[in-house]
């Protein structure tokens, strides 16, 4: 018991004096763990050249009438793959349309890109 409190004030007391060097409950000085390299062991496997993702210039939106024109000819492509368009997409894409066509553009493409994932979607 005495000697548990002899080692906190020796803390104490070297905490008060300003000593910054890490010292035992008998005065000894304690070293610091040696430091490692963060990493040594061997490198992980690389994957292999199916699952690399490809790399590719990323397209940039942005609201202009050319990316408005490029959703309408989205649209029209798939719309001549499917027999029957779902009355909705007609109308989001019209409503697009005209939206991109009187100059609100954020709007109209919001429009244009939802009616482009209904028809991808639509079977």
């Amino acid at each position: 018991m005495f000697s548990w409190r002899l080692g906190m004030l020796a803390t104490l007391l070297t905490l008060l004096s300003g000593h910054s060097g890490a010292q035992g409950f008998r005065g000894e000085v304690i070293a610091p763990p040696p430091m490692g390299e963060p990493w040594s062991g061997p490198l992980p496997p690389s994957p292999p050249p199916q699952f690399r993702p490809r790399m590719e210039t990323p397209q940039l939106l942005n609201d202009t009438p050319e990316y408005c024109a490029e959703l309408r000819q989205s649209i029209d492509r798939v719309r001549l793959r499917l027999n029957v368009v779902p009355p909705d997409v007609t109308m989001l894409a019209e409503e697009g349309e005209r939206l991109c066509s009187i100059g609100h553009y954020r709007p109209g493409i919001m429009r244009l890109r939802t009616a482009l994932m209904l028809l991808r979607n639509a079977n």
